[in-house]
């Protein structure tokens, strides 16, 4: 003879959530919206002293891989906004570093890790 819980379980019920199996969140996952991008990315990632160091020295590729999941389309799109704002631009036209920079401090400040 079948139980209550087996019979309801072939009568297609659902199990009531509070008796559902709870999983603890490991992933340290974001997502942030900046200047109208939602990025999702491994916040533990900035955890990082060499990238931090690039950070410092004006080299921001690494932190773009981060915050793009490696996504070099999603990067260009991001460059491409950028360069849409003529103060992102050197006199030759050309998107400056200091605005991709500032785009990933931007970042780092929805997070929680820039300075506010």
């Amino acid at each position: 003879m079948a139980t209550t819980k087996e019979r309801a379980a072939a009568a297609g019920a659902k199990t009531p959530n509070d008796h559902a199996v709870k999983t603890e969140a490991t992933s340290s996952d974001v997502t942030v919206e900046v200047r109208g991008f939602s990025l999702t990315f491994d916040k533990s990632n900035f955890d990082d002293n060499e990238l931090l160091t690039e950070l410092e020295h004006g080299k921001p590729n690494e932190a773009m891989l981060i915050v793009t999941g490696d996504d070099v389309d999603l990067i260009e799109k991001i460059e491409a906004e950028l360069r849409n704002d003529p103060e992102n631009l050197n006199p030759r036209g050309r998107l400056k570093r200091s605005a991709v920079v500032q785009f990933v401090a931007d970042v780092m400040k929805e997070i929680g890790l820039g300075k506010s």
